[in-house]
């Protein structure tokens, strides 16, 4: 295996990587989101954490989620979260 190509088959050709893995993107401080964004792992707005969205969209995959936990907080002006 070769960390930055991928794995290797038994004669040290790299496979391609199909899927990526992704992390969920997760807001501790406080940011301000205003364009486009492909988080392809979700978003989690963790304790503590200060997310404003004004006029962005954010396209998250099926399956993954966008998530505020207890004491985060999310502003929500305008945009679209898909």
């Amino acid at each position: 295996s070769n960390s930055t190509i991928g794995p290797m088959d038994n004669y040290g050709n790299s496979q391609n990587i199909t899927t990526p893995y992704c992390c969920p993107t997760e807001v501790t401080g406080t940011e301000t989101w205003t364009s486009v964004r492909n988080d392809c792992g979700g978003v989690v707005v963790k304790s503590g954490g200060n997310l404003t969205l004004n006029g962005a969209t954010i396209n998250i995959p099926d399956g993954k989620i966008f998530s505020v936990e207890t004491g985060g907080l999310l502003t929500f002006t305008q945009g679209t979260i898909q």
